[in-house]
């Protein structure tokens, strides 16, 4: 009763939408995505969020169905220059200055792969490789059309707890339904110009000093 409740609730007062019921799963699916951006209260979002994962799941099948996704601008969509790998995003402000990222994963050699945002140390990130089961959780907004050694380079970013804002240059490769994130391929020169090499680059606030690009005579 308590869930039913809350239903008519999260339909009630999205603000600024119109009393329309959803006739279809994807229109509810649809209705829960505009709720969990929407609303204030973090308890109301995060059941809204649960209940579009619910039906997500169940309807996106396949790379085709990343458009039903598509419709919602709160979402962030980055698609590979090849059309075989695209990642659609998000974050939830939790509360004040505190967000949860998530992503849906989509490529042409495997089924979509669900993303959620673990606690993770931004300061230590450089040196580890994440999957779908200890992801550090971004936005992924651009990717470089070039393939470096089967990997794809892409671009994203985060706030973090304090405030800042914390972007990423990191790499993405699929393998038999497997996703890497993160390689010990990019160059960075410390402050004695000694080269380490970093699994992705993390550039906190506006720090833009010390950057190469992965290049393909490093595996």
């Amino acid at each position: 009763m308590k869930i039913y409740l809350l239903q008519i609730f999260v339909f009630c007062t999205i603000s600024g939408s119109q009393a329309q019921v959803p006739k279809t799963p994807i229109d509810s699916m649809r209705f829960y995505a505009d709720a969990m951006f929407s609303m204030r209260l973090i308890e109301h979002k995060l059941f809204a969020e649960h209940q579009f994962l619910r039906l997500a799941t169940t309807l996106i099948k396949s790379n085709e169905d990343s458009s039903k996704l598509s419709f919602h601008p709160s979402f962030v969509m980055a698609e590979s220059a090849d059309k075989k790998l695209k990642i659609v995003s998000w974050q939830i402000d939790e509360n004040f200055q505190n967000y949860r990222y998530a992503a849906f994963v989509f490529a042409d050699s495997c089924k979509p792969i669900f993303l959620k945002s673990e606690e993770r140390n931004l300061n230590r990130i450089n040196f580890e490789s994440f999957t779908e089961h200890n992801w550090y959780g971004a936005l992924y907004y651009h990717f470089v059309p070039e393939k470096i050694n089967g990997y794809y380079t892409l671009f994203g970013y985060r706030f973090s707890k304090d405030g800042n804002k914390h972007r990423f240059i990191d790499v993405i490769k699929i393998d038999q339904g497997n996703i890497q994130i993160g390689s010990p391929i990019f160059k960075h020169y410390d402050t004695k110009e000694q080269e380490e090499l970093y699994f992705r680059h993390v550039i906190h606030s506006v720090s833009y000093t010390h950057l190469t690009l992965p290049t393909s005579d490093l595996v």
